[in-house]
Order: structure tokens, then C-alpha cells, then sequence
């Protein structure tokens, strides 16, 4: 087989700093690339509604100024002057700082910086970077006012009344309401020890950073985040469709399914689906839909993990002429998976490119060091040995029985953005009582 070639390298070093706080080292062999990043377990789904996209509002306003470079211009040239890429993005459970560049003598100097940087935000200039997050939101607007992110869509349709359904920048009316005592207080409330992780990655010499990280980390003192509200999403039922009116002459069109997260057993068997289904031309929809029907540009399917759920999801695009010949298609590919019988030769593509994936993951450091953030904020093993081993052993029945539970109407919710047509969304909703 060939997929038993594959290796995974997959293993990190633990360091705890003086006061608690967790570091893992990633070496990078024959690499002169250096990471550092600093994880905070705090994200949209911490949010209060009226406090909606305060996550990412802080993440752009800890980049106005520090104690010792207090403005933008100094701070950002001061991070510049080692050539690297200094960068911060908001989720919906982590927010994450980094800092990557190439390893030198002196490149531990950037640890000062950092850790000014971190946790001495002066927020200056709040209306400025207000406005620049207004045009952020602004920006996934179209002209009659909506959002056509299917992401967002989807989630929404989802879990209508849950965090995940809110937009990560916020709307316009909760960011124009945020006040510097509201970014102060969730900052004071999530910013702690207790609640970050520190991650380096880089060549075995990268290790002389870590007396300075203890050095400087160290100084904070052990303090507690406040109390959380454990939020339980309510069981989906569907079939539901939601129709986003955007003029277009194309559907944007977002199939999502409810399934487990990727600490849970059944998430090999979505690896397998997935790449049964999207990952090259030979896949069960590329070939169909986009080779043998000439229906689409392209189609794609993806599998998204929360600490607590997740998503399977097809996404493509087609004219709305030829959406009555698109969606049957692409629904009876899916009920099919759970009759039609998978040959060898596609059960041992489907792992091989699943494996390849896991492999490149190890490889990719900026991926496997937030694979392993989030395992580590909700106390999972990162260690994919098992998923691996289960992958090299998932059995047709296996696969088969998962699609049955999977792909199903009650299970399908369906997102259209694109021309406002009163047959579409009703149309779409007999295709799914049909075929699922």
C-alpha cells in the first residue's frame, strides 16, 4: 500500500516558564525560519452580543502603539527592522500573535518587543482604527446591504441564536458602541497567564530564545480569566435553505452538514469522505459534476472543527440556469455514498490523499502550532498517531454507515447567494426531500 510509506513527524518539545506558562518548541531541521506566536483562549464565542466583533476590534488596536513604541509608526517600525512578519488574527475560540522571520545571533532581541507589545497596549487612536474596522465590515457587504459571506451564512442557518453565527469583525452597530473601558476590560479579563500559550518553532539553535522568553514571560503574574458561560448549541433540524438576494447571473451556493469536531472518532471517517468526494479530478463530485456535466468552474468540499461541533461543507458556484441540473446532481453523489459500493482503487486514493494532508501538516509548522493551541486549550492529545493509524485502517463499511448519518435531509442545510428568485428556494428544499 502506499499510504504505509507515509511518516509523521509530529513530535514537540514542553517548557514551563517560572510562573506557569506553558511553551512548546517545534523544531524545524535544516530551516533557518524562527515562529513565535502567543495564543490567547479567547474568541467570538466569548463575546456578549452587544460586544459583538470586540475580539478582533482589540486584536487591531493592540497594534496602535505600546509603553516604549508608543504609536503605530514606532511600533511597527521597530518590528520591521528584523525583516520578518509581524501579524495577529482573530477566530471564533483563539486569538493568536506571531512574529516569523529568519533565525540570526541577535534574533532573540525580538522577545523585548513582543512581550512590550503584548502587554503594554496604550489604545491609542481608537476612532481611527474604528473607522478602518468599519470599512473592514463594510467591505463583505454587497449594495443592498447584506452579507455574502457563506460561511457566516451557513453557520448562521445553522445555530441561528449562537455565537458562531455572528460575523468575526462585529456589525457596524456594536463596533460604533464599543468604548475604550469595554476593549480595557476584556482585555484585563482574557490577556492573562492562565490563558495563553506560547509556541516557537525553528532550528535547534532557536532553543537560546527560551532562557529570554522565561525571562520576560515570566513577569506575569498568575491571574485567573473570568468566569465563562458554557454555551450548548441546539440540535439542527432541517432541511433549511436560505436564498441571500445578491445580483448575479451565478449561485454561490453552501451545503453544510452538522458533524462531530476533530477530537471525535468519527472525524477520520470525514477525512476520508472528503477526499472521496473534492480532493483531485478523480473525485466523486469534480469528476461528475465539473468533468462528465460541465456544470461548474469548480467544487470544493471542506470539514471545519470547533471545541465543541463541527461542519462538513460542498461549496461551488453555477449559473442559475443550470442550478435545476446542479443540485440533483450533487445530491444524488451524496446519497449514493452510503449505497454505492467504493471500489479499492478509490478507498486507497482517498487515504493516500487524506495521509497527505496529515503529513503535510506536520510539515507546515503555522498550521500544526494552532492544531495543537486548540487541542491544548480544551485538553485534548495532539498527537496524530491515532487519527493516522484509523485512517490506514477505515474499512468501505465504515465510510458508508458515517455518509448514512451524515447526509441526510434532517441533517442539510443549504445556502444560496445570488439572483432573488421566488422558485429557487422552494425548489431546492423538494430537491433535498428527494434525493436525501
Amino acid at each position: 500500500m502506499i499510504y504505509e510509506s507515509f511518516t509523521y513527524e509530529s513530535n514537540f518539545e514542553t517548557y514551563k516558564l517560572s510562573n506557569g506558562i506553558e511553551l512548546f518548541f517545534f523544531p524545524q531541521k535544516n530551516n533557518k525560519k524562527i515562529s513565535f506566536n502567543t495564543f490567547f483562549n479567547v474568541g467570538v464565542r466569548d463575546e456578549e452580543k452587544k460586544h459583538s466583533g470586540i475580539s478582533h476590534f482589540l486584536e487591531h488596536m493592540m497594534f496602535r502603539g505600546s509603553k516604549n513604541y508608543p504609536d503605530f509608526k514606532r511600533l511597527a517600525t521597530a518590528f520591521e527592522k528584523y525583516a520578518g512578519d509581524w501579524n495577529a488574527s482573530t477566530g471564533y475560540e483563539t486569538t493568536d500573535y506571531s512574529f516569523s522571520g529568519l533565525y540570526t545571533k541577535n534574533s532573540h532581541n525580538i522577545v523585548d518587543l513582543f512581550y512590550d507589545f503584548l502587554f503594554y497596549p496604550q489604545f491609542e487612536g481608537i476612532e481611527k482604527e474604528r473607522q478602518i474596522v468599519l470599512r473592514e465590515i463594510e467591505d463583505d457587504l454587497n449594495h443592498l446591504g447584506h452579507l455574502i459571506d457563506s460561511d457566516h451564512q451557513a453557520l448562521k442557518l445553522l445555530w441561528p441564536s449562537s455565537t458562531l453565527s455572528r460575523p468575526i469583525t462585529g456589525t457596524k452597530d456594536s463596533i460604533e458602541s464599543l468604548s475604550f473601558d469595554d476593549l480595557a476590560f476584556y482585555y484585563k479579563s482574557f490577556y492573562v497567564s492562565s490563558n495563553m500559550l506560547l509556541t516557537l518553532s525553528g532550528p535547534d539553535e532557536a532553543k537560546d530564545w527560551i532562557p529570554k522568553i522565561d525571562e520576560k514571560f515570566s513577569l506575569l503574574e498568575e491571574m485567573k480569566t473570568i468566569t465563562r458561560k458554557k454555551e450548548i448549541l441546539p440540535n439542527f433540524v432541517g432541511p433549511k435553505v436560505s436564498l441571500i438576494e445578491h445580483p448575479d447571473n451565478q449561485y454561490q451556493v453552501h451545503m453544510i452538514f452538522p458533524c462531530q469536531n476533530e477530537w471525535d472518532q468519527d472525524y477520520p471517517v470525514y477525512s476520508i469522505l472528503d477526499s472521496l468526494l473534492s480532493d483531485g479530478y478523480m473525485s466523486r463530485l469534480s469528476y461528475r459534476i465539473r468533468e462528465e456535466k460541465g456544470l461548474v468552474y469548480d467544487i470544493d468540499s471542506s470539514v471545519c472543527s470547533y471545541n465543541d461541533s463541527g461542519t462538513f461543507s460542498i461549496y461551488s458556484s453555477t449559473e442559475t440556469s443550470m442550478f435545476h441540473l446542479f443540485l440533483p446532481e450533487l445530491l444524488k453523489i451524496l446519497s449514493n455514498l452510503s449505497k454505492n459500493k467504493i471500489t479499492d482503487e478509490e478507498l486507497e486514493r482517498a487515504k493516500v490523499r487524506s495521509l497527505m494532508r496529515l503529513s503535510t501538516l506536520t510539515y507546515d509548522k503555522e498550521s500544526y502550532m494552532h492544531y495543537v493551541a486548540r487541542s491544548y486549550f480544551i485538553k485534548k492529545d495532539p498527537k496524530l498517531d491515532l487519527l493516522c493509524d484509523k485512517i490506514k485502517n477505515m474499512t468501505k463499511n465504515q465510510i458508508m454507515s458515517c455518509a448514512e448519518r451524515l447526509f441526510v435531509k434532517r441533517n442539510c442545510g443549504l445556502v444560496m447567494i445570488g439572483p432573488k428568485d421566488k422558485g429557487a428556494r422552494g425548489y431546492a428544499l423538494n430537491m433535498i426531500e428527494k434525493y436525501l
